[in-house]
């Protein structure tokens, strides 16, 4: 076998050229040179990867809290000199053990709070007076928006956009409008739209 021409290269284009040097010496088919090529540059052989914890969302990076290897570059230069991301050593795999205990305390505490609110919003009956004709027809509608407004009046937040059913009330009577108070915690308001010619 002959002795491979090797100048200053990165490890790369060492593989490279041995397996280059190699298909000549070894009637190594070409087809398997790119393929050993392209294997090469998935897995990123040789490559310096560092661990990191990311400190939020990253999009087709990962999820806060989530442990991931980074290219060292990357890593350093990019995600955590921009506070995204701190090493993963001992002390921070410590830190970050006891914030996700304490979120799920308070996901706990805050799930409890509205499952306790949902409780109480379906014992009681919000009215809205609508203009209506002879017939019993409804001139107008009652919206989110206006649901909202009522259950501020009464010191109970809800965010407008958590709600399931948007579509306008117009019928008179008791309607049942889904709204999501917390993650998995849905409440069910009962709506009733009274007439007034």
């Amino acid at each position: 076998m002959g002795i491979a021409k090797i100048s200053l290269l990165s490890k790369d284009d060492l593989v490279y050229n041995i397996l280059d040097h190699q298909a000549e010496t070894a009637a190594i088919s070409p087809q398997k040179i790119k393929k050993t090529k392209q294997q090469k540059n998935k897995t990123n052989i040789g490559g310096i990867f560092m661990k990191v914890i990311l400190l939020q969302d990253i999009k087709k990076i990962g999820k806060k809290d989530e442990i991931i290897n980074a290219n060292d570059g990357y890593a350093r230069n990019y995600l955590i000199a921009r506070g995204l991301a701190v090493p993963s050593t001992e002390r921070s795999m410590e830190i970050l053990a006891i914030q996700k205990e304490d979120e799920k305390k308070l996901d706990e505490k805050n799930r409890a709070e509205a499952q306790a609110l949902a409780d109480e919003l379906a014992k009681k009956t919000f009215t809205f007076q609508v203009n209506t004709g002879k017939d019993g027809r409804v001139f107008g509608s009652v919206s989110t928006k206006q649901i909202v407004q009522e259950l501020q009046k009464q010191n109970i937040k809800v965010d407008k956009k958590k709600f399931l059913d948007t579509a306008p009330i117009t019928g008179l009577g008791v309607t049942k409008v889904r709204v999501e108070l917390y993650k998995g915690v849905v409440a069910t308001l009962n709506i009733q739209l009274k007439g007034s010619e």
